[in-house]
């Protein structure tokens, strides 16, 4: 028994040792662990790289995932949802300090981009918007060129948040998109719009 106690303990001492000089290494850490204390569990450093994943939206999932020809031509194809999506996130970029728009929905259609919701502030009234996408300068842009709210005019303050809260929403968005890449054109279908590009 006492050879095993011995054993035992230098078991211990070593893993102690052991435990002391783990480094973890990662993009912004490094640390040194004393005697096996301040080591992260698994559980505590895995669920930040799913997470991470698991929240992009279905829209960045699909222009992080872009596949270029042999001449380095791509084209992404979204849907009315991949972008009501995206822009749902984005809520706040459809308030300023005269109104608010809500449950803002997107539809693609040939000719243009129909965005309807509801002003909810000064009054309670549906809105109604078609927007044009166009490409500039290697950027995607969305242009109003209608909209309305109940049978009254939107006030050019409104037409300038909605229009700004598209481009910089969408904007953000084509953050995800790889270095280097430049828009050169955009089309829209029925539920969709394809905007086409090139690398480099």
């Amino acid at each position: 028994q006492r050879q095993m106690c011995i054993r035992d303990s230098s078991m211990a001492d070593q893993a102690g040792q052991l435990a002391a000089t783990a480094v973890l290494q990662g993009d912004d850490i490094v640390s040194t662990a004393v005697a096996g204390e301040g080591l992260p569990e698994i559980g505590e450093i895995l669920p930040e790289v799913g997470g991470a994943a698991a929240t992009l939206s279905s829209l960045e999932r699909k222009l992080t995932s872009i596949s270029p020809d042999a001449n380095g031509n791509f084209t992404v194809t979204m849907t009315d949802a991949d972008l009501a999506e995206y822009l749902a996130s984005q809520g706040a970029a459809f308030e300023n300090s005269e109104a608010r728009i809500e449950n803002v929905q997107v539809n693609f259609t040939p000719q243009n981009v129909v965005i309807t919701g509801n002003v909810t502030t000064p009054v309670s009234l549906p809105l109604t918007a078609e927007l044009r996408p166009v490409v500039i300068d290697g950027n995607l842009h969305f242009q109003v060129i209608n909209a309305s709210a109940g049978v009254l005019p939107v006030p050019d303050s409104m037409l300038s948040m909605l229009e700004a809260g598209v481009n910089v929403g969408l904007g953000q968005a084509l953050d995800a998109l790889p270095a280097g890449v430049t828009l050169v054109d955009v089309a829209l279908g029925s539920g969709s719009m394809t905007v086409l590009g090139r690398m480099g």
